[in-house]
């Protein structure tokens, strides 16, 4: 296996499973009406500058980035500067 370390101030992101849909006829559709997942992944590697980000977070990311898309072990990633993560999301226990 392989593994994949991000250089200087990149963060590597895997991208949101882009779910599409069959019409009847057979068309493939992508799914749009996702917009919350569409903007978030999971970290998959983090440059040695990055600070307050960590593998296996998961992130807020532009979606109109200048980031790079790639597949790396079968998965769909993208490579961005650290500034187009714009928040990491973290569960919050509550005591209901």
């Amino acid at each position: 296996m392989k593994t994949l370390s991000a250089l200087g101030d990149t963060v590597i992101v895997e991208a949101p499973d882009q779910k599409e849909k069959k019409t009847a006829g057979g068309l493939v559709l992508p799914q749009s009406n996702d917009k919350e997942s569409r903007n978030q992944g999971v970290v998959v590697s983090v440059g040695d500058t990055v600070k307050g980000i960590s593998v296996g977070d998961t992130v807020i990311i532009s979606r109109t980035g200048i980031g790079e898309v790639f597949v790396f072990n079968d998965k769909y990633c993208i490579a961005m500067p650290k500034a187009e993560v714009y928040a990491v999301i973290k569960e919050v226990e509550t005591n209901a």
